[in-house]
């Protein structure tokens, strides 16, 4: 039964489901290289989330795109090129 309720409200934002080394490996495809691993029991995270309340009108981010452009951000705050 809904309530009335006063303060922020919480959404769930799934995008894309991905494993971690589904990570790993689209992280390695952009940056050549890389030495990542992973190594213990996964979390017990529900991956299937319900998505309706949310506005469709909200951007997706793929994975990729969203890995893009985190190493875009982190390089440019090195002091050099990287």
């Amino acid at each position: 039964m809904a309530q009335e309720h006063s303060g922020a409200h919480v959404f769930n934002l799934r995008g894309d489901v991905a494993s971690v080394e589904q990570i790993i490996a689209t992280i390695k495809q952009q940056v050549p290289g890389a030495t990542l691993a992973a190594k213990g029991e996964r979390l017990p995270f529900h991956a299937e989330l319900d998505e309706r309340p949310l506005p469709r009108s909200l951007p997706c981010t793929s994975l990729r795109d969203g890995i893009v452009r985190t190493l875009d951000y982190y390089r440019q705050q090195l002091p050099t090129p990287y």
